[in-house]
């Protein structure tokens, strides 16, 4: 017994000395990892309101969904479809930069494009077209916003020659980076200082991180309701 024990104790010392030696060894080579590509985001239609019979509004942000990032954004565009069928007229599109959160370098100043209308792949459906302006450098991009629902990119006023055709939606989406024409890719490029290429272009895919908040019926009808027992309503005379 005596022996085994002092076996068991011999193994015990011999690891203990063992154990500095290789971490010695292996401290030399450092595990380096590549640092985390810049990508977490958030890109949304929201406040959908008709605000005539004939033109409807809405906003688009962006949201950083990463604290722990600087999300710089240096290049934009969008592709966003609408439902043909909401009018029997022509339909144009105007912007707004008036509450934008973007440096003045990235807005958008030409007129959208609205003229393209989808024939040939996927019917009833218009392609709306807009690309802001180019920042050439870190200085010159815009830090996104890490609170909901993020930097105020664009306001659009969307308008029909003709009222809206009733109960029908805009049905807005925006498409992905890939799309091919007839189609106009929605992308998002940022200025990413941990890549060999500062230029670093997103992924925008749909239902995922590019969404529509909001489908608002169009032009519905005004459903009349009976009113019937006492009281004092709005409108009585004084």
């Amino acid at each position: 017994m005596k022996k085994i024990i002092t076996s068991f104790n011999r193994c015990l010392l011999l690891l203990g000395l063992a154990l500095p030696l290789m971490a010695s060894a292996t401290g030399a080579r450092r595990i380096s990892f590549a640092p985390a590509i810049i990508s977490d985001f958030s890109l949304t239609i929201q406040n959908l309101t008709q605000t005539a019979n004939n033109k409807f509004e809405f906003d688009v942000y962006l949201l950083d969904t990463d604290p722990a990032q600087a999300f710089n954004l240096i290049i934009f565009q969008y592709g966003i479809l609408i439902n043909s069928t909401i009018s029997t007229g022509t339909i144009s599109a105007a912007i707004v930069n008036t509450n934008s959160g973007l440096n003045s370098t990235l807005q958008a100043t030409a007129l959208p494009n609205t003229v393209t209308k989808i024939t040939t792949t996927t019917p009833n459906q218009i392609m709306l077209k807009l690309a802001g302006g180019v920042a050439s450098s870190l200085a010159t991009s815009s830090l996104i916003s890490t609170t909901s629902p993020g930097t105020l990119m664009t306001h659009f006023v969307i308008t029909s020659t003709v009222p809206f055709t009733a109960n029908t939606t805009p049905s807005l989406a925006f498409c992905s980076n890939s799309v091919s024409s007839p189609y106009y890719g929605t992308k998002i490029t940022i200025w990413d200082a941990s890549q060999g290429n500062p230029a670093t272009a997103l992924t925008v895919t749909p239902g995922t991180n590019a969404n529509v908040v909001g489908n608002p019926v169009l032009n519905a009808p005004i459903v009349s309701q009976t009113v019937s027992g006492g009281g004092t309503y709005c409108g009585t005379a004084r």
